[in-house]
């Protein structure tokens, strides 16, 4: 509920100097929060001040600037833009403020600024500078030809225009689109649409969602990029995005698909810190999914990456969040946790480190807030391949809370995105059996047998225990107790099929 709102429904209890003390306090909270950067230091510049200063001391456009700005240095060539040579390069335009409120011109500055900063906290792309990118402000420049000037890959443009009126209710819609410099083909666009009372208060989220959705895209683009290359022409980065590619479907296949173009990465480049991260990554849940042919081999030499991967770029987001998936998946939530929470201060509106992070929450037994926080990525993800594994991760929090019915729907919207991760099935069937749905937990154990013949319920007992640091939780126990009892050597092809 948006501060105004509230206020709204409670004036009867607030007074009118405690409602106008409540909004400042709202303003404020806006004005400090991380991602309100932008807002604070366009607000403070309409007052003639100083712009804010962040935690470091330093100014907060400060942040804005990535490793090196092309107009700066007067070297527009990408290679020589990134810190890895072929990684993306990303300008984003000031957006356009389409009404004739002042304010809505202010707020659209703000908002760009806000994205800026989100994005090159990256350690996936780098992002062009504030200041050379704002002198494209209030012109409709050439797509390509800004991509030339700026030596970016890709393009962000968007708008910001307030819509309906008093009567019917006041709006605020945010248009944004991806453009890819040198075709000028869209590669993604999205619009937000927020109450116009509200739009203090949601200024964080639609920044947070914007370039979450955003650096979601882009990834997605490079890998299709890198995909359709010789591999032969590819650097390490490309490399490093083919094996998140692999990692995205993942069986027996492309686990190992993920791992070799890691190793070939590192082999590369030996000091590239996010090649040995995902080395690591891949490489960890070989033996929980039960494609290793030698799990404490992969287990060693996971750590050993990532050891590595740390020594290089300790402070680098990416790898911080590589680092938490490594220990999730070695049955160290617990230590996951802060390490997450560290990737995450420094990178907020990664998604996919926010469901990391959910999932360590919920394999270390807190629930609760486990859920908000892979809901929370579910929405700032929400057309993402990686949505199986949020729904996966959700629905096992909530088998283990003993939430049977609401395990199954999650676990079932998994498979509706990919059916081939043999964990999600196994699970989906001791939530079928624990309420007593025999015939279509059956069903799901034929899914299982099909894609591994020789699948025992020990293997499955296994594979679930190493996640979780304190022991398997007890509803999941029991569901596996009772999965065993209708686990048969051979499954008759008479069987119910499984509704999705």
């Amino acid at each position: 509920m948006g501060l105004f709102s509230w206020i709204a429904e409670n004036e009867s209890t607030l007074s009118g100097v405690a409602a106008i003390i409540a909004i400042v306090a709202g303003i404020v909270g806006v004005i400090l929060s991380p991602l309100g950067a932008g807002a604070r230091s366009v607000l403070f510049r309409k007052k003639g001040a100083p712009p804010a200063q962040a935690d470091d001391g330093h100014s907060s456009t400060s942040n804005l600037k990535s490793s090196s700005d092309p107009v700066n240095t007067g070297d527009s060539d990408q290679s020589t833009t990134g810190k890895s040579k072929g990684r993306p390069v990303v300008a984003v335009l000031p957006f356009n403020n389409m009404s004739t409120d002042e304010e809505q011109g202010y707020l659209a500055e703000g908002m760009t600024e806000d994205i800026i900063t989100a994005l090159a906290r990256s350690p996936d792309m780098d992002v062009i500078a504030r200041n050379s990118t704002f002198v494209y402000k209030d012109t409709n420049p050439d797509i390509r030809q800004v991509g030339k000037d700026l030596g970016a890959r890709y393009v962000v443009e968007g708008s910001l225009r307030k819509v309906g009126s008093e009567a019917v209710g006041e709006r605020i819609r945010v248009t944004v689109q991806l453009i890819e410099a040198a075709t000028g083909n869209h590669v993604w666009a999205e619009n937000y649409d927020r109450p116009l009372t509200e739009i203090f208060a949601i200024q964080d989220e639609v920044s947070s969602g914007i370039a979450s959705a955003l650096g979601y895209a882009i990834t997605v683009a490079e890998i299709d990029k890198a995909n359709r290359a010789n591999t032969d022409n590819l650097d390490a980065w490309g490399l490093v995005a083919r094996s998140l590619s692999a990692a995205f479907q993942f069986n027996r296949e492309t686990s190992a698909e993920s791992v070799s173009f890691a190793r070939q990465a590192v082999a590369l480049d030996p000091n590239y810190a996010a090649a040995h991260a995902r080395l690591a990554s891949a490489l960890i849940r070989r033996p929980v999914n039960g494609f290793s042919e030698d799990p404490a081999q992969d287990l060693a030499d996971a750590n050993t990456a990532i050891d590595k991967a740390m020594r290089l770029a300790p402070n680098d987001a990416g790898v911080l969040a590589e680092y938490g998936h490594v220990l999730v998946f070695s049955g160290r939530s617990d230590e996951a946790i802060p390490v997450l929470k560290r990737s995450l201060s420094l990178c907020p509106s990664n998604g996919i480190a926010i469901a990391t992070y959910g999932f360590a929450l919920g394999c270390n037994g807190d629930y609760e807030e486990a859920l908000a926080e892979l809901t929370r990525a579910e929405t700032l993800l929400p057309n993402a391949q990686y949505l199986y594994r949020i729904y996966f991760w959700r629905g096992t929090t909530r088998l283990a809370q003993g939430d049977y019915t609401a395990g199954e729907m999650d676990l079932r919207h998994s498979l509706s995105i990919y059916r081939g991760f043999l964990t999600t099935w196994i699970l989906l069937a001791v939530s079928l059996v624990q309420q007593n749905k025999t015939q279509e937990a059956q069903a799901a154990l034929k899914e299982i047998i099909a894609i591994q013949s020789d699948m025992l319920t020990s293997d499955s007992r296994n594979r679930l225990s190493v996640v979780f640091p304190h022991g398997m939780p007890k509803p999941l126990r029991d569901g596996m107790d009772q999965l065993e009892k209708i686990w048969p050597e051979d499954i008759s092809n008479q069987l119910l099929p499984l509704n999705n």
